[in-house]
């Protein structure tokens, strides 16, 4: 059970949902679906919000600038670990790996041979040229 301030309260019970013709709806038809930030108050009915996410192969996954920064390093020393792209970059080890990890989630690098005596294979590039 959820338990809103009075203000909060008046400004739901308040609230008009309507659907795409601007009808009033009842709450019997739909789910009311309450968000409630900084003393905001939004009412959506059940349709509004849906996320569906699709991903077509001509549709770049979205690197982020420490991705970017890696895979373009990875193209002058394939063999660099972790550690050292840290203190190249001024981050931490742990933001390096998720980068790294990233990239090979979304199949632009793989690692080849060891952790200590391998290298990372370019298998897609983010390079414009």
């Amino acid at each position: 059970m959820f338990y809103y301030d009075k203000d909060v309260l008046e400004k739901i019970q308040a609230a008009v949902v309507t659907d795409s013709q601007n009808e009033p709806i009842n709450d019997e038809d739909v789910g009311v679906n309450v968000g409630v930030n900084d003393g905001n108050v939004g009412v959506n009915d059940g349709n509004v919000g849906v996320n569906v996410g699709v991903n077509d192969e001509d549709v770049g996954v979205k690197l982020s600038l420490t991705a970017r920064k890696v895979l373009e390093y990875l193209h002058s020393d394939n063999s660099a670990d972790a550690n050292k792209m840290a203190e190249v970059f001024a981050v931490t080890r742990r933001t390096v790996e998720r980068a790294l990890k990233k990239l090979r989630d979304s199949g632009y690098i793989r690692r080849v041979g060891s952790d200590k005596a391998g290298y990372y294979e370019i298998l897609k590039s983010d390079r414009k040229s």
